[in-house]
């Protein structure tokens, strides 16, 4: 004959993890530092004559609070780039819709509007829930690290991955002494690789990529 004996409780715990998050083929890891409130129940077997077994357990956790990039698993509707629009009828009207947000934001850090559209289009085609193989986001394709530096909350919200992707490229622009070629290959491949290569990097991607932004940067100008 044994007595059990039960006590819930709720505890306040810290936990620090490295949490991969996967969307098709990108991946998101988060390596936070976070707080949360679980409720524990200790579960107490007491046998006569006989050291008691106790048994813990966590009856409720809030995964959700688990990293700051939790809430991305609400997502149901993120787009790889591969299924980004393609003709220029297509890509066009996609544009229009965040031209009001690339002018302000242009505006803002003193360059020009249709850099900034060239950005988008070459970068994620208009797609406001882009998202990279390497886990570049939004309209911009910020990466997790640049949203950090950034204070990006959200980059699929249009407003602010068009404002963070424009101050990070005026800040480019500023580093380079106003070289468009090698803030964008910056952009695309990163500053290491800049100032290592002592110009664009030799890269494929990278060299493709500040061509395009640069013709439909020119095309665009030609447009106003």
């Amino acid at each position: 004959m044994m007595m059990i004996r039960m006590k819930t409780s709720k505890k306040t715990i810290l936990i620090y993890l490295s949490l991969p998050f996967l969307f098709g083929e990108c991946a998101l890891c988060a390596d936070d530092e976070i707080t949360l409130e679980v409720t524990e129940t200790t579960i107490e077997a007491v046998p006569y004559n006989h050291p008691p077994k106790v048994e813990r357990r966590i009856e409720s956790l809030n995964v959700m609070k688990l990293s700051r990039y939790a809430y991305l698993l609400r997502r149901n509707h993120m787009v790889m780039l591969s299924y980004a629009p393609t003709s220029k009828k297509g890509i066009s009207r996609a544009l229009k819709k965040w031209q009001a947000y690339a002018e302000n934001a242009a505006y803002n850090n003193f360059i020009a509007p249709e850099l900034v559209l060239a950005v988008i289009e070459v970068e994620s085609g208009a797609v406001v829930d882009a998202v990279s193989k390497v886990g570049a986001q939004g309209l911009m394709q910020l990466m997790p690290a640049t949203q950090n530096e950034l204070n990006v909350k959200d980059p699929f919200d249009p407003n602010e991955n068009i404002q963070a992707g424009s101050s990070y490229l005026a800040m480019l622009l500023n580093r380079y002494n106003g070289d468009l070629e090698l803030a964008l290959a910056a952009y695309n491949a990163g500053m290491g690789n800049v100032d290592k290569y002592k110009g664009i990097p030799p890269f494929e991607e990278t060299q493709n990529f500040v061509k395009k932004v640069i013709t439909r940067y020119r095309a665009l100008q030609q447009n106003h």
